[in-house]
């Protein structure tokens, strides 16, 4: 396999990547900007958004996973990050006659889908801005495929959770149980989420790597499945045998219902998620409860 270049390797998502990446000795570079990396991995100083730091750091023999672009509370930076460096990327694996490139986008580009997970061919129907903005850069990445003969291939993750995310809805519900902070559950705790383990999402990484399909693609990394918030704390009270103040909220911040279809994943890609949702909350407990005790 070709130098895999990874842009967003701080985060959550990225660092997990670069771990298996480095025990499966595959030849890896990761662009550092604002935060360092505990890796002892080769990386190089860039910024998505700077055109120059980009090129000439970029070489015709890399592969490049962008992960960066992930929820931010500020908008301007997530426009930022996602348009503006998107085409900053594009156009630097232009020059450098890069072919190959992941872009992790999110299965919330579908928007609320009560009756049926959402699949690939479905119509795009986001409700949030960080939904659209996900989507318009997807756009950005199929122009590029179709007219510069790119191979890109997209990722929709659905909700990722795992040992020591503490962002997102799993993360913060274990920790609050583990601190005994009261839950608040928007939609009433009615809200339905398909949530993926980050081990799971890394294999379809490494899976779509190794794939290296032709033209422009998209995939669902998802479980497949829905669970209501509600139920979710219920499984987490069960499983750690304590009961913890809930809040039920009627505010609708986003979208009530949100599910992908992950059967193209499986076909093309040979994706399998292989932890289900009872077992990834006890090992993601088990990571919390130990940093807590220290």
């Amino acid at each position: 396999m070709k130098e895999i270049i990874v842009l967003g390797g701080s985060g959550y998502v990225g660092n997990a990547l670069i771990s298996k990446l480095k025990t499966q000795k595959i030849k890896i570079r990761v662009m550092i900007h604002k935060k360092q990396i505990s890796h002892a991995v080769k990386t190089f100083q860039g910024d998505i958004t700077n055109l120059k730091s980009l090129e000439k750091n970029l070489h015709s023999n890399n592969i490049v996973v962008n992960l960066i672009g992930q929820i931010k509370n500020d908008q301007s930076t997530l426009c930022q990050e996602n348009i503006d460096g998107s085409i900053n990327l594009l156009e630097s694996c232009v020059k450098k006659k890069i072919k190959n490139i992941i872009f992790i986008s999110t299965i919330n580009v579908y928007g609320n889908n009560i009756k049926k997970s959402s699949k690939e061919s479905d119509v795009p129907n986001p409700e949030t801005y960080y939904a659209t903005v996900k989507l318009l850069t997807e756009q950005l990445y199929r122009y590029y495929s179709i007219k510069y003969k790119m191979n890109v291939i997209i990722l929709r993750l659905s909700n990722v959770y795992g040992p020591k995310k503490s962002l997102g809805l799993i993360g913060r519900l274990i920790e609050n149980f583990v601190s005994n902070v009261p839950c608040t559950l928007n939609h009433n705790g009615n809200q339905l989420r398909d949530f993926i383990f980050i081990d799971d999402v890394i294999d379809a990484i490494i899976k779509a790597l190794e794939k290296n399909k032709k033209g422009f693609s998209i995939f669902n990394i998802s479980q497949g499945k829905r669970y209501k918030i509600k139920n979710i704390v219920d499984i987490i009270q069960h499983m750690i045998n304590k009961k913890i103040k809930i809040k039920k909220s009627s505010n609708k911040p986003d979208e009530k219902c949100l599910w992908a279809n992950n059967s193209k994943a499986k076909k093309e890609l040979n994706f399998k998620p292989k932890i289900n949702l009872k077992k990834g909350l006890g090992l993601t407990f088990k990571s919390v409860k130990t940093s807590y005790n220290g």
